[in-house]
């Protein structure tokens, strides 16, 4: 059984999903994309706690010139803090659109990312992507087609690396329902809910490659 919160830390709405102690692997740190927040992923978020990882959730006032420095920074501290309650462990990064830009840029400080319709602004790719990476991108992504945005990342990545393709699938496919510019997004214009089990097993098979189980504390301290 998967335990929901949300908790106030550094000023910030974080949304965690824990799964059972006995089924602990590591964290998972997600940036949500713009306009957007962490309950618009909560069936995906949800799929990947299932798979043993305490997701970590902030909440932003997330926008394509959102100062990504500052956010990732504040982010890792975010996780800290949760670490220092719920007991030290490996982490992954993710994250969509503007959040998986910010995740990007902050890869190298952890064991892996997952990146979910990347957004490259002005198509700058940064620099020494030393770590595993995992990339999705839909098809009908009419917002961040994958030649502009995913594939500059992925040939740029030095080490372990897949892109995954989704047919049919629109920028937001991720979500659980309808949000903001669906319908410039790609169409059908909603969220598309075959694809929330598949993408969060394949997110959950990829952690379990790189995230070392062992040295992860239990805390019952919901």
């Amino acid at each position: 059984m998967i335990t929901a919160l949300t908790l106030h830390i550094l000023g910030r709405e974080v949304l965690l999903f824990l799964p059972p102690d006995t089924l602990r692997r590591g964290y998972y740190l997600f940036l949500h994309g713009s306009l957007l927040s962490p309950e618009n992923y909560t069936r995906y978020l949800r799929g990947v706690a299932q798979g043993g990882y305490v997701v970590v959730a902030p909440k932003y006032r997330m926008h394509i010139f959102a100062p990504a420095n500052r956010y990732g920074t504040e982010a890792l501290a975010i996780l800290d803090s949760v670490k220092a309650r719920y007991g030290e462990g490996e982490a992954c990064v993710g994250g969509h659109s503007m959040g998986a830009y910010i995740a990007l840029k902050f890869a190298n400080k952890f064991r892996c990312a997952v990146l979910l319709s990347l957004y490259l602004p002005f198509g700058r790719v940064p620099d020494d992507i030393r770590v595993p990476v995992l990339l999705f991108s839909g098809t009908a992504d009419l917002l961040t087609p994958y030649p502009l945005n995913q594939m500059p990342a992925f040939r740029r990545a030095s080490s372990d690396k897949a892109l995954i393709l989704l047919p049919g699938g629109t920028h937001n496919a991720y979500l659980d329902g309808p949000v903001w510019g669906d319908v410039i997004a790609g169409w059908p214009p909603f969220g598309q809910r075959r694809f929330h089990r598949q993408v969060a097993q394949m997110t959950v098979r990829f952690l379990n490659g790189y995230v070392r189980a062992s040295g992860l504390a239990r805390s019952n301290d919901h």
